[in-house]
Order: structure tokens, then sequence, then C-alpha cells
């Protein structure tokens, strides 16, 4: 999850599996944005924002697993 009215360049994502390994993606914060939920009008936060495990998983956002040289 992330807020969405805090901008920055780049946004980590990191998860950590029940056997210890550690996954994580560096993204483009305008990439992230786009590719987050888009809150419904009734809800109470409408600037929190997630991104599912699953569509890190997917392009365009598995190109940006372990991208810690920041490529765009």
């Amino acid at each position: 999850m992330f807020d969405d009215r805090k901008e920055c360049d780049w946004i980590v994502f990191i998860f950590k599996q029940k056997d210890g390994g550690l996954r994580s993606w560096i993204i483009p914060f305008a990439v992230a944005t786009a590719n987050a939920n888009t809150p419904g009008p009734k809800r109470k936060d409408p600037w929190t924002r997630d991104i599912s495990f699953q569509k890190l998983a997917t392009k365009p956002l598995c190109d940006y697993e372990n991208n810690w040289e920041l490529h765009k």
C-alpha cells in the first residue's frame, strides 16, 4: 500500500516469503500509480492505493523485480 499524495521518484515493495526469502520490486512512482487499484467514491481514504502480489508478478510490473539499478 502507498499514499498517492506523497509523490516520489520510486516506490519499493518488499515481500518476505514464509521460507524467509525476500522479493522486491523497485518501480517508478508514475508506473506504480498507473497500475495500482482505483479507490471507489465511498472509500474513506481515497489516497491509499495498493498493488496486489498478482499484479507485481505479471507484466509490466514484473519487469521491475530486483530493479536496484533503477531502470525505467
